[in-house]
């Protein structure tokens, strides 16, 4: 009877989850795109230090190539709306960053 029971619970807690998944994606596709805090805001710094703390957190080669290949896409991302803005120098340093970032992920990529 016990068995049934938690069959019929975890068969449950599945299906929600697997029901749920494709609204999680679209959510983390629409904060994706938002950006969240541009460089051009005071409080930009915030955004730097907290991926900083998540890079240093990131443990193994393949998960730091990955999250260094999504700071690069972020970094090109506000680069584009910074020009879009003509805000020149913040736009010039986004892209070294976005070079810098690409260079990190590849490098850990050839660590593996």
């Amino acid at each position: 009877m016990k068995w049934k029971m938690k069959n019929k619970i975890l068969s449950t807690i599945l299906f929600i989850c697997i029901l749920s998944l494709p609204i999680m994606v679209w959510a983390e596709e629409q904060a994706e795109e938002s950006s969240g805090i541009m460089p051009d805001s005071p409080f930009y710094f915030l955004k730097i230090w907290y991926e900083k703390i998540i890079t240093f957190i990131s443990f193994g080669d393949a998960r730091k190539a990955e999250y260094y290949n999504k700071l690069a896409e972020k970094r090109l991302y506000e680069a584009e709306k910074m020009a879009q803005a003509g805000k020149d120098a913040l736009t010039e340093k986004l892209l070294e960053e976005y070079e810098k970032n690409l260079t990190l992920a590849l490098g850990k990529l050839e660590e593996m």
